[in-house]
């Protein structure tokens, strides 16, 4: 896990949702205690997401109970975002040199 993903999702989602990250926000249920729907969580990624890098997986989203599992999810996909971007730019570094 990247602590700079898991820090930086955890802010977004704190601010996106006007909650408090206080020391237990990891473990709150987001439906039952955040009272989060499941297009909350589609329109949270929606806003994370970028014109580059692979798509986000929604069926991920399945599995999502507390905070800490949208965290782990999300910083999943934004390493393999960041994997993806490295690879391009090295081959694009390959190819102008």
């Amino acid at each position: 896990m990247n602590a700079h993903h898991q820090s930086h999702v955890a802010q977004a989602l704190a601010h996106y949702f006007g909650i408090d990250a206080h020391a237990r926000f990891r473990e709150l249920q987001l439906k039952r205690d955040l009272g989060l729907q499941p297009l909350n969580l589609v329109m949270f990624v929606l806003e994370l997401e970028e014109a580059d890098g692979p798509p986000f997986d929604f069926a991920a989203l399945d599995s999502v109970v507390v905070v800490d599992d949208l965290l782990c999810v999300v910083d999943d996909w934004l390493s393999q975002r960041d994997a993806a971007l490295r690879q391009e730019a090295a081959l694009v570094g390959d190819w102008v040199a």
